[in-house]
């Protein structure tokens, strides 16, 4: 890949973690932000954005429920943080169903999203949870 290929992915998996975020709120995906979002993308990025937002949506719940069983002290996701949540439900997708990328370079993506976006503990906590369900699924 070269450094506009990756730029492009960077920026998707960006807009994807977004779109992620806004879902957690309504559990709806908001089409006006979608469409904006991928309008931004150069157009090789947009079918990644659009085509891993619906897979995502489709896995939600059960991304949340395998975080869940990584995460030490939180009874429920409602406890989380939801922009590490947003970010774990993403990465966590592409660990058990996209085999084809990494897992190196899902949780640095992840990583950098939170050290982005979280809070001053956001990225030890994302990169714990994500060893964690990596380590499992082998």
């Amino acid at each position: 890949m070269d450094k506009n290929e990756v730029a492009t992915l960077r920026q998707a998996r960006e807009g994807v973690f977004k779109l992620i975020f806004e879902y957690s709120f309504s559990r709806t995906l908001n089409e006006r932000t979608r469409e904006m979002m991928a309008a931004v993308l150069p157009e090789e990025g947009r079918p990644y954005l659009l085509g891993t937002t619906d897979e995502v949506v489709a896995h939600y719940d059960e991304m949340v429920s395998l975080i869940m069983t990584y995460v030490k002290g939180y009874s429920s996701p409602e406890r989380l943080n939801r922009t590490d949540l947003a970010i774990m439900v993403y990465a966590c997708y592409e660990l058990v169903y996209r085999r084809d990328i990494p897992v190196a370079v899902v949780i640095k993506e992840a990583v950098e999203l939170a050290k982005t976006y979280g809070g001053d503990k956001s990225s030890r906590f994302v990169n714990g949870v994500l060893g964690a369900v990596a380590k499992a699924q082998g």
